[in-house]
């Protein structure tokens, strides 16, 4: 693929949703990135016994049931590997029809990716009518999920309480725990009473997964959903596999897009022999920006306590064609043993190609920018994700001075009957969201994502209020943090509940909340301003949101943590910098060449204001200062109270 090829006419841009999708798409030169490894395999379990033909769901329990199913089973991912089993729905409940209902279990689709309207068709016709074999139809799941590689999943849906036993559900669970498979089971109790509930828990609880309780037809699909997703839910990693060089010399061109490389465990910064230190080069041409990002990406893993404290330290550094360095790189640390924050990330934002006297972004530079990653620390082989954006010429001349003041909003307000929502559990599946009032739950030691598309002029706000939970041990960490759309992390304005060095975070009873504010709205120039807090608001685009939780002391993890999440976006859009064409020369007053000779544009195409222009990255990290110079951020270490 050409460089031309990941370029659109700026002819067509417009401020639509539309446009902005289709930029975003150019600038990163991919296509929706699919997955670098597989989701974990989930065999979903549906009780069709006799009781699900109560009429208080409101309507019938089972059709509510199969109405979440197919809710499920249009919205996994398409390279979800799910397999779906039912019981009850092939006998009657009688006494006489108790030995051949004890037994009635089947496999509607076994383990595999879903093939959606079969299943559903499969669905549409189960009828519920029988006996409630809990135990037979865990015991049946584990035994098909036997020869999964891998961490491995079972989803459960009853009403009741099993009426087959033995063999007993907990007993069941914990055999197959005893088996030493790698198999949690997530239940959920739909209208149950206390008998069924402490059944429910208790398998979950045997196998470290969770329990969720349904009331209606409503809290059904969306309890399924979740727990069904959650279970699936490794951090989904995004981009085309790579094998960055060991050396200068051999460096692979990487064009704007997603890609994967992996990086093994060393103590040595300077040895690049063992494998731990990789380059990748990046071509600019005249007025462009690169910004590259590496994130080190740790599956999650809510069933089972947090791994033993160890530390990743990733840097990025730039280089030219000479080997020289380009000036200071990045770095970025975190613990492995939480996702607090989101993952290790660095972030390098370069100058603009030609705008410097000297040095690998002079007019005399060839254009090409090689970037060292540097991995130490954690646990062997991790995953490194890297994007790539190249940021066009352009010319920000008319727009207005920087913000050089923090000045928050006050903070959106948590609605009581505010709706549940699916969380995403990376930044490339992160769940895009509105103004509005949301709620969900976590887990201990679990990452949720949320996206809000901001545009010039506009500031975000959002409030996290804790709900009421069940704790075992000291105590929990509920935490809200932010990044830019190049998910460098963004400090919060001062003065909000609960602040506290940038972010927010608590550990508390439920009702409490945690309030946060932007510290200026976005602006281009924002990137030239005095004020730290307000350097990294300078593009348009997904801001994120990440909801994250600690469980300090607490052994178990099987319980959930709800909460409410509430944003609002102030400010009236304004424009964006004016992207600069054949027909628009650089300007010159820093010395930057003519971009007449530019492979992409067109003669005849007119600038327009990019004021709807996001350009997007995974990453959390640094950027660029005063718009000539990179510095180094060293994230904060992100603790709880």
């Amino acid at each position: 693929m050409t460089r031309s090829q990941h370029r659109i006419p700026l002819r067509r841009l417009t401020s639509s949703a539309a446009a902005i999708g289709l930029l975003a798409a150019s600038l990163m030169g991919t296509t929706p990135a699919q997955a670098a490894e597989e989701t974990v395999p989930v065999m979903v379990i549906l009780d069709a016994s006799g009781s699900m033909l109560a009429k208080d769901a409101p309507g019938l329990r089972i059709d509510a049931a199969k109405d979440a199913v197919k809710n499920l089973i249009n919205t996994v991912p398409d390279d979800a590997r799910m397999g779906l089993m039912v019981y009850g729905s092939g006998t009657d409940s009688s006494p006489a029809s108790a030995a051949a209902g004890c037994k009635d279990i089947k496999t509607l689709a076994p383990i595999g990716n879903v093939n959606k309207s079969a299943l559903v068709n499969q669905v549409d016709g189960i009828k519920a009518s029988g006996y409630t074999p809990v135990g037979a139809s865990l015991r049946a799941a584990g035994e098909a999920l036997q020869d999964v590689e891998g961490p491995r999943s079972i989803v459960l849906v009853s009403d009741g309480i099993d009426t087959c036993a033995p063999p007993a559900p907990c007993k069941v669970a914990q055999e197959l725990a005893d088996q030493g498979l790698d198999l949690t089971i997530h239940s959920i109790g739909f209208k149950v009473d206390a008998a069924a509930r402490d059944e429910l828990e208790c398998i979950s609880k045997t196998t470290g997964g969770t329990y969720a309780d349904a009331q209606d037809a409503e809290a059904l699909t969306a309890e399924l959903t979740i727990q069904t997703r959650r279970a699936m839910n490794s951090y989904e990693i995004g981009g085309t596999p790579i094998s960055g060089g060991e050396t200068i010399d051999t460096a692979p061109e990487v064009q704007p897009g997603q890609y994967v490389d992996q990086l093994v465990e060393t103590e040595n910064l300077l040895d690049p022999a063992d494998g731990t230190m990789k380059y990748y080069r990046v071509r600019l041409e005249p007025g462009e920006r690169a910004h590259f990002a590496a994130s080190f990406i740790r599956p999650q893993d809510t069933a089972a306590a947090p791994i033993d404290n160890e530390w990743f330290d990733l840097r990025v550094d730039p280089f030219g064609a000479d080997g020289e360095s380009c000036g200071d790189g990045v770095r970025d640390y975190n613990s492995a043993s939480n996702l607090l924050g989101g993952p290790p990330t660095a972030v390098y934002s370069s100058p603009a190609m030609g705008s410097t006297d000297d040095g690998c972004f002079a007019a005399s530079a060839t254009g090409d920018i090689y970037f060292q990653v540097v991995r130490k620390g954690g646990a062997a082989e991790v995953p490194v994700e890297l994007s790539v954006v190249v940021e066009p010429a352009s010319d920000s001349a008319s727009l207005p001075e920087p913000h050089n003041a923090v000045q928050p909003v006050p903070a959106a307000q948590p609605a009581p009957d505010s709706p549940t929502v699916e969380p995403g559990y990376s930044y490339g599946t992160a769940t895009s969201i509105t103004e509005g009032s949301y709620s969900s739950a976590l887990i201990p030691n679990e990452l949720h994502i949320y996206k809000i598309e901001l545009d010039y002029g506009q500031q975000l706000a959002a409030t996290l209020k804790l709900g009421d939970y069940e704790r075992d041990g000291a105590g929990i960490g509920l935490q809200l943090n932010a990044t830019n759309p190049l998910r460098t992390a963004i400090d919060f304005a001062e003065g909000g509940n609960g602040y506290r060095n940038g972010i927010h975070s608590s550990i508390t009873s439920g009702g409490k909340a945690l309030e946060a504010s932007m510290a200026a709205p976005v602006r281009f120039t924002n990137r030239e301003s005095t004020e730290e807090k307000i350097q990294t608001l300078f593009l348009n685009g997904d801001y994120y949101l990440l909801v994250s939780s600690d469980a300090h002391g607490n052994e178990n993890h099987d319980f959930e943590i709800p909460y409410t999440l509430a944003v609002e976006v102030t400010g009236t859009p304004e424009d964006g910098p004016t992207l600069l064409t054949a027909s628009t020369p650089t300007p010159t007053a820093t010395a930057e060449p003519d971009t007449a000779g530019m492979e992409d544009a067109s003669a005849e195409q007119e600038p327009e204001s990019a004021g709807a222009m996001p350009w997007i990255l995974g990453g959390a990290g640094v950027l660029l200062l005063g718009g000539l110079a990179a510095y180094v951020l060293l994230r904060r270490t992100r603790g709880i109270q």
